[in-house]
Order: structure tokens, then C-alpha cells, then sequence
């Protein structure tokens, strides 16, 4: 029984997937067809303009759900249900009448159906999800999801009381407070979770020291004196860019390739923090410094 509740873990999501991919691929058929054979789309009309937006609606949301679902696939298991099986069909009739509605005319049918079409991507992203985070061979997967959840709350945190006591009292007793704290929770938690090898840390001791004086004693410092004067919210932008420096850095000083993904996800942290920025930077006034909202002790 266990081998075969596994053959269908394996294979059956692969196999819906399958019957999604072919009704996406007549979905995409149909609309390429109502876009050869309606002509007023070429013509320089307010009607060609509104009809080719609900043209690009229509594709984002054909590719959301099939992205919506392959993603799922390609990292988890889960034992799929009766739905799954019809999922494919339904999705394809509401895609299908959508196209069929592509006119100015029919636009408030076609916004229901969008709309159905949206909470439809919704119910597919959390319901393999629900399942999947309830299937032990996720389990893994999730843990680390958790951890990451909990590191970015503890970091806001450290962010937010960094800028809170920063101009409250002398910038090094607050780094030796923090250093010593992190110490002693260190040193209690080696023993328990990490095997402790004099060999591997005379290996790494220049790495180590590295990290312990630049990576942590140098920055931390400049961060605890930067944030007597940047409002939290600034530092925990830049602070944020980090990753996409160190990425940087590992490319430039050691060789290492970063893949399409890493670059795009480089590049989105970038624009995030420079559109974060966008309002405070044209409102200022040339020459103004940025002032903090709190002042300045």
C-alpha cells in the first residue's frame, strides 16, 4: 500500500499537470485565433486599445495557472485528490468562455470570468499547498521555510531597537552588549547542535576572523552609528542589499556564476529598494539632507 500511495505521489500530479498543459495549449490556440481573424484589433481605436488589454489579461492569467500548478509539482509531494482531476477541464471551460468574450460589448461577463479564473489560480496555489505541507516528505522543505520566517521577524526586530537605543546611549556599549549576548547564546547552543573540531576552525581561521572582525565587528559597528541618524525602515533597506553584494562580490573576487534566477532576484532586490525610495528622493529638495523623522540626539 505504501508503495503505491508513493507511485501516486510521484506520478499522478505529473499526470494532471499533463492534462492542464493541453488545455493551456488550446486556450493559447484560441486566443492567437480570435487575434488573426478580428481585424478592428490593427486599427488605431480606443476599441483596439481596451480589446488588447483583456487580450493580455487573458495570456497572463492562462500562463498564472498553469505556473501556479507547475510549481507546486516540480517541489513537492502530495496525494491529489478527485478535484485535481476535474481541475484541468474546469479551468480550461472558464478560460475558453473568456476568450469567447473578448469584446467591449461583453465586458462585465468577461471581468466575472477573469475574476473566477483568479480565485480559481488562488484555490490551486493553496489547496497542493495545504496538502503538501501536511505530506511528511515536505517536511524538510517547510522546516526551512520556518526558520527563514523566523530569522526575517528577529532581524526586523534587531533593525527596529538598533535605531531605538542607538541615540540613546554610547554606540560601542550597545555593540558590547549585543556581541557578549550573542556570545553566550552561542556557546550554549554549539554543544548541542554543532560537533566541535580544533582542526576544522585552524582550516577556516582566516575565513573566521574575516567574519568575526569585518563581516561583524566593523560593520555591526558602522551600523549602530549610521542608525543615530537613518530611520529604521532606510536601514533595513539598505541592510536588505547585502545579499545582492555579496552575490556580487562572490562573482567578482571568486569566480562563482550566478543563474537567471539569482540575477533576477539580485535585480528585483534593487529596484524594490530604489522604488521604496522613489517618493521621499522627489520630494526632497536639492541640497536638503533626508531628515530623520524622529531628530536627532
Amino acid at each position: 500500500m505504501q508503495d503505491i500511495t508513493r507511485r501516486v505521489k510521484h506520478n499522478v500530479p505529473a499526470l494532471v499537470l499533463t492534462l492542464l498543459g493541453i488545455m493551456q495549449a488550446f486556450a493559447l490556440e484560441l486566443l492567437w485565433s480570435f487575434i488573426v481573424e478580428t481585424p478592428y484589433l490593427f486599427a488605431l481605436t480606443w476599441q483596439a486599445l481596451l480589446s488588447w488589454l483583456q487580450v493580455s489579461i487573458t495570456l497572463i492569467g492562462t500562463i498564472l495557472v498553469w505556473v501556479s500548478y507547475a510549481t507546486n509539482v516540480t517541489r513537492f509531494l502530495w496525494v491529489p485528490t478527485i478535484q485535481e482531476f476535474v481541475m484541468p477541464f474546469a479551468v480550461g471551460l472558464i478560460q475558453f468562455s473568456i476568450i469567447q468574450m473578448l469584446t467591449v460589448q461583453l465586458t462585465g461577463p468577461w471581468m466575472v470570468l477573469v475574476a473566477a479564473l483568479i480565485l480559481t489560480i488562488n484555490w490551486i496555489a493553496h489547496s497542493t499547498m495545504r496538502k503538501a505541507r501536511l505530506d511528511g516528505d515536505n517536511s524538510e522543505f517547510f522546516t526551512g521555510d520556518i526558520l527563514i520566517l523566523v530569522s526575517s521577524v528577529l532581524f526586523a526586530v534587531h533593525v527596529i531597537f538598533t535605531g531605538r537605543l542607538a541615540h540613546q546611549t554610547s554606540p560601542f556599549q550597545l555593540i558590547f552588549i549585543q556581541f557578549t549576548v550573542a556570545a553566550i547564546i552561542s556557546a550554549l547552543l554549539v554543544p548541542i547542535f554543532e560537533s566541535w573540531n580544533w582542526q576544522g576552525i585552524k582550516d577556516a581561521g582566516v575565513a573566521l576572523l574575516y567574519v568575526g572582525v569585518l563581516s561583524s565587528g566593523v560593520a555591526f559597528c558602522l551600523q549602530v552609528v549610521g542608525q543615530r541618524t537613518a530611520p529604521a525602515s532606510h536601514a533595513a533597506i539598505i541592510l536588505s542589499f547585502e545579499a545582492v553584494f555579496a552575490a556580487i562580490c562572490g562573482w567578482w573576487l571568486l569566480g562563482e556564476v550566478l543563474s537567471d534566477s539569482e540575477l533576477l532576484g539580485c535585480g528585483l532586490i534593487f529596484a524594490g529598494g530604489i522604488v521604496s525610495q522613489l517618493k521621499v528622493l522627489l520630494k526632497q529638495v536639492p541640497g536638503e539632507p533626508i531628515q530623520h523623522p524622529h531628530g536627532v540626539n
